[in-house]
């Protein structure tokens, strides 16, 4: 019966850490829609396709991140490169936990 119990009580801890990590990374990820959809807005006259974000985005949502990952071999005119979005967004991320570390 003690077995049953720690076993319980152990999957409800684990439950509960992987629900506060999906809720972290929702967070996240709206505050990156939110930052791409505030500089869709002052990047005037963009050709948008799917999966197609135009350089003046990622420069207006963070130009160190934009630097360090395109500034070797910038995006072409309607290039898509998921790798190095994803790497732009891992990017985004740290950088605006590092700001609010340093924030707080």
């Amino acid at each position: 019966m003690h077995n049953k119990a720690v076993l319980v009580l152990v999957l409800l801890v684990l439950l509960n850490c992987v629900e506060a990590k999906k809720k972290s990374k929702q967070t996240r990820s709206k505050e990156y829609r939110a930052s791409e959809g505030g500089c869709r807005g002052k990047c005037t006259g963009l050709q948008i396709s799917a999966g197609f974000m135009d350089p003046c985005i990622y420069k207006c949502m963070d130009s160190d991140c934009y630097a360090k990952i395109f500034g070797e071999k910038e995006l072409e005119e309607g290039e898509v490169d998921v790798q190095r979005s994803k790497e732009f967004a891992a990017c985004f991320a740290a950088a605006k936990r590092m700001s609010a570390t340093t924030n707080s």
